[in-house]
């Protein structure tokens, strides 16, 4: 395991926009994909390009929301998470939550800063920012959207979800769905 260190959580805003397109440039999915995924219709996104994702999410940005978390090491980007309002993430059920119902709906560490801590201090900083903006019960989902994720990957995600306190939601619908009551 490599060593923790101290990690500085902000939020992507506007002036962070380039730390986020540079942390999304070191890995073929999050360049793809750029964490819209849950934020389409389940139809789009497989025809959507990955121009349209990186505009999507910069619209996101841009219009003054705040999609997630950036998570800085030695000053450098090096890890993200997804977190906002189960409304704005429209694979969400709207009719299953409230307003004060937050998700966490997706993390990525740089490849040379996993086992860190830094996913933990992510998931901390998501939960308390929630909080502080009006969540009651944050959901998280620590596996992937993807069905392929490594069993292995899934358990360590799992108990570090556990270990934040988080417990295993009653919605059978969705596997590994977690929450928390804040």
């Amino acid at each position: 395991m490599g060593e923790r260190l101290t990690v500085e959580i902000q939020c992507v805003t506007s002036d962070r926009w380039d730390d986020l397109a540079s942390l999304f440039a070191t890995s073929r999915v999050t360049r793809s994909c750029w964490c819209m995924w849950p934020r389409v219709p389940v139809g789009d996104m497989y025809r959507r390009t990955e121009g349209q994702n990186r505009e999507g999410m910069k619209a996101i940005v841009d219009g003054g929301s705040v999609p997630g978390l950036l998570a800085y090491m030695d000053g450098e980007p090096a890890g993200w998470c997804s977190v906002a309002p189960c409304r704005d993430y429209l694979r969400c059920d709207p009719e299953a939550g409230s307003e004060s119902d937050w998700m966490i709906a997706c993390f990525f560490l740089r490849g040379d800063c996993r086992r860190r801590g830094i996913g933990s201090a992510l998931l901390d900083g998501a939960v308390r920012y929630a909080s502080e903006h009006g969540a009651a019960t944050v959901y998280g989902l620590p596996r992937g959207w993807r069905p392929d994720d490594a069993p292995a990957t899934l358990q360590s995600a799992l108990q570090m979800f556990r270990s934040a306190g988080f417990r295993d939601s009653s919605d059978p619908r969705v596997p590994a769905l977690m929450q928390k009551d804040v």
